[in-house]
């Protein structure tokens, strides 16, 4: 994760506006999209999209838009993590949408985290998303949350740089123990306990390297 700017992609305008206020409650930064970005995601969206950050897709987003705006906003070089929001309706289909994110969307430097609301279909969606190894929760709240962990991780590496050149060198990034701390805060393990997450950042701070599984 190069930097802290952070796109949302909904289905849903309410919703977007529910994870730009826990983005920012958390002290995150709500990304803006540049001119060309808006510009090349004119012609796939639909006219009453709301051209600006959080990117509102319209309630009967088929998957088929979630990749199109993927594309448009993973490209934008003022962007560096999305949030990709899915809130359940009676004219799309919440797992057609998660399957078609899942076999788009390709490994990157920039971190994606999902969420797909409700239950029944929403859940069966969640379980694919997890299956696919992509952080996956249940509300809007819970994937800001996961997404300042890597957030935090980041300031946490950038005070390490700081530091004088004659601290040893602790070995190469540890990858796994980032992705399983992202896991964990996926699965709402521990979330509320101050310790457990103060341990989650020194651990963070030490394996360095996150690419955040997006």
């Amino acid at each position: 994760m190069k930097g802290e700017r952070v796109a949302i992609i909904t289905n849903g305008g309410g919703v977007g506006v529910l994870a730009t206020d826990a983005l920012l409650d958390e002290g995150g930064v709500l990304a803006s999209l540049s001119p060309e970005t808006i510009a090349k995601l004119d012609p796939v969206l639909p006219r009453t999209w709301s051209r600006a950050n959080p990117v509102d897709i319209i309630g009967d987003a088929p998957g088929a838009r979630y990749c199109a705006a993927l594309d448009g906003v993973l490209a934008d070089p003022g962007v560096d993590a999305i949030l990709l929001l899915n809130s359940p309706t009676a004219v799309a289909s919440s797992v057609e949408a998660a399957e078609a994110v899942i076999g788009h969307l390709k490994r990157g430097d920039k971190p994606v985290l999902t969420s797909w609301m409700g239950e029944l279909e929403a859940r069966d969606a969640r379980s694919r998303f997890r299956a696919a190894d992509l952080p996956s929760f249940s509300t809007p709240t819970e994937a800001v949350k996961g997404l300042m962990h890597l957030v935090r991780y980041r300031r946490n590496q950038a005070q390490l740089q700081q530091l004088p050149p004659a601290m040893p060198d602790t070995g190469p990034p540890e990858r796994a123990i980032v992705k399983e701390i992202l896991a964990q805060a996926a699965r709402g393990a521990g979330m509320a306990g101050r310790g457990r997450n103060q341990a989650r950042a020194g651990r963070l701070w030490r394996a360095g390297g996150a690419d955040g599984g997006g």
